[in-house]
């Protein structure tokens, strides 16, 4: 309301004049902003803003009190697919029944919040003992199982939950937060649909996966990532017939780090892109260098993550890696892990495909650690199959071992496929491999990984790279391959 004084021509005050308005249309709209800002605008729960206050004065009454409270992070393991296969419409129910349901699961008291996508996370204050927590999160965990009943299609899920509690694994929101964060994150890498609580190791763990994580990138713009190369050998005659491309990482303060630490953080950060196509840039580059030199190295074998042969531009980016070196196709081998190729099965075989036709071979590295349907199996385009190492170790006293290492060979024999061994570190290794018709070896015993100068040397060194032969190969194994020589430049 505003008044105004009424004046006459003398300047006296005659009357007033008062002017209402309302307001509580606006008033309305204020409060409505208000609550979109801190609260899921598809569940209605709060979000990581009003969470984060609520967690803030729960804890201020949990250290007055002398209480607990958890925090507990839950991510859906099966969402993505629902999505994709039923439509964003049918995730959006699903997710608000999901918020529904959880917040039946809990006490009035706690809260319930959605901070996006499929992850939610809980406070469950006033608590006792830490068991309080792990027991709801145990009874949330199995009620989730529960079907979803959105119009006519039923849905079944399950969930990964990571739990902190205060004070043992964190005195302030934000550690809280993060320790559900890192535990949940331990639950999938078990293989999802559990729950993890949080120990200081995963605290370690976590603190050294951040590091490396921001490593990535810094090394590879300052030259800390290289090449080394392993030799693949014929095992009848010794001869070279091609390396596979490992990749190192000489980290700036920490050292050497092994592929098996930065190789996961690259996948999880979506940094494998970068790394691989560093790989395949460098491989390509420095086996054309040795191919203008003459030398007999046969073909570089490269690695492709999963994420890579799911990327439609794939076979592009290996098309643009021969062009800009100029290496022939056929000196060129793509290695795949069996779960990766399988992983989205349809996609990997229109890949493979467009690789084929490019000229460019494919194998399968580490077969029989994954889940390989042989009927999708005879139909890849792919020209070996690599035994994995962890069937090789044993050999040959191990029956189970040699049992497998048989079962593949035969089965490469009757695909027509080649078939290669890894992790062969001695004579009686490559012995029984060649008995049994094995034509191919990488490990130890052939030579260990080198860098590019010392493999250079050792492909100069009296007309190329020769390993021990193994002579007395049973009948029924491969013909020997033929020997690769060196091929004329191409043209630029």
């Amino acid at each position: 309301m505003a008044i105004s004084t009424v004046r006459n021509a003398e300047g006296q005050s005659t009357g007033f004049v008062g002017v209402f308005s309302d307001i509580s249309a606006s008033k309305g709209t204020e409060a409505r902003l208000q609550w979109l800002g801190q609260h899921d605008s598809l569940t209605g729960l709060p979000n990581r803003l009003l969470f984060d206050a609520l967690l803030g004065k729960r804890l201020l009454a949990a250290q007055r009190d002398g209480t607990r409270l958890a925090v507990i992070h839950i991510d859906l393991d099966s969402f993505k697919p629902i999505n994709n296969s039923f439509g964003h419409l049918a995730g959006d129910e699903l997710l608000q029944h999901l918020g529904t349901r959880l917040k039946k699961l809990v006490r009035s008291s706690d809260t319930v919040a959605r901070i996006g996508g499929d992850e939610f996370l809980l406070l469950l204050d006033d608590l006792v003992a830490p068991s309080e927590a792990r027991g709801i999160a145990g009874k949330i965990h199995r009620e989730l199982q529960a079907p979803f009943q959105i119009g006519p299609q039923r849905f079944y899920t399950t969930c990964s939950l990571g739990l902190s509690v205060y004070p043992e694994d964190g005195a302030d929101g934000l550690s809280l937060i993060r320790h559900a964060d890192t535990a949940l994150q331990r639950a999938k890498d078990q293989g999802r649909n559990t729950i993890c609580c949080f120990t200081e190791d995963m605290s370690a763990g976590a603190q050294r996966e951040a590091q490396l994580l921001n490593g990535l990138g810094h090394g590879l713009s300052c030259g800390e990532f290289s090449l080394a190369y392993q030799p693949q050998v014929e095992i009848r005659t010794g001869r070279l017939l091609g390396m596979e491309v490992l990749l190192r990482w000489d980290h700036g303060d920490l050292g050497p780090i092994t592929p098996d630490q930065f190789i996961p953080v690259a996948e999880r950060s979506g940094f494998i892109r970068e790394l691989g196509d560093y790989v395949l840039q460098e491989a390509c580059f420095q086996a054309r260098t040795w191919h203008d030199m003459g030398l007999a190295f046969g073909y570089v074998a490269v690695n492709v993550a999963g994420s890579q042969i799911q990327q439609l531009d794939f076979a592009s980016a290996v098309e643009d890696a021969l062009e800009r070196s100029g290496l022939p196709a056929d000196c060129l081998e793509l290695e795949l892990t069996e779960s990766c190729v399988m992983n989205s099965i349809e996609t990997s075989i229109g890949q493979l495909q467009e690789l084929q036709r490019m000229g460019v071979r494919t194998s399968v590295d580490d077969f029989g650690t994954g889940y390989s349907s042989l009927a999708y199996l005879r139909h890849l385009p792919v020209s070996r199959l690599k035994i994995d190492k962890s069937f090789i170790r044993g050999l040959p006293a191990d029956g189970n071992d040699a049992a497998i290492a048989d079962a593949v060979i035969a089965l490469s024999r009757a695909l027509n496929l080649e078939v290669i061994a890894e992790g062969v570190e001695t004579r009686q290794q490559a012995e029984f491999l060649g008995s049994r018709g094995c034509g191919i070896a990488q490990g130890y015993f052939y030579g260990r990984p080198m860098t590019a100068e010392a493999m250079q040397a050792a492909l100069v060194v009296q007309g190329g790279f020769q390993a021990p032969a193994i002579t007395s190969p049973s009948p029924g194994a491969d013909p020997p391959a033929t020997p690769p020589r060196p091929r004329p430049p191409a043209a630029s």
